[in-house]
């Protein structure tokens, strides 16, 4: 897996792009690395752009982990928005789930296959 990230902080977004193979452990290592920035700040928007992703190998019960991982440092993420981008099925099929299970906490998760649609909404 690899991707990239940009800290916008005057909108409060985070921009990833991510791509290659991406895993529960990449997904892990990737939000721990993000909120341990200087210039995180909770409530900050997630723009996760997943459309060079080939594969994501998260099943069922790795989901519930992300999940139970975003209560844990809820205080970190407070309040977040997440747009997430993509465009193969497996991928949408698997954020799905996620939208639903980050219902029991406080962020707001949506899908998009318009990155422009997913932009504007982040920023609102």
């Amino acid at each position: 897996m690899a991707y990239k990230y940009t800290l916008d902080c005057a909108n409060r977004i985070v921009l990833i792009e991510i791509s290659g193979i991406d895993t529960k452990e990449d997904i892990f290592e990737r939000i721990t690395k993000i909120t341990s920035e200087p210039d995180w700040n909770p409530g900050f928007g997630v723009y996760m752009d997943m459309r060079r992703v080939e594969k994501l190998e998260v099943n069922f019960d790795d989901s519930f982990e992300i999940t139970h991982f975003h209560k844990l440092i809820s205080q970190i993420i407070l309040n977040c928005k997440i747009a997430l981008i993509c465009q193969h099925a497996h991928i949408f099929g698997i954020g799905r789930m996620w939208q639903s299970l980050s219902e029991t906490l406080d962020i707001e998760f949506e899908i998009f296959e318009d990155p422009d649609l997913a932009r504007e909404w982040i920023l609102s």
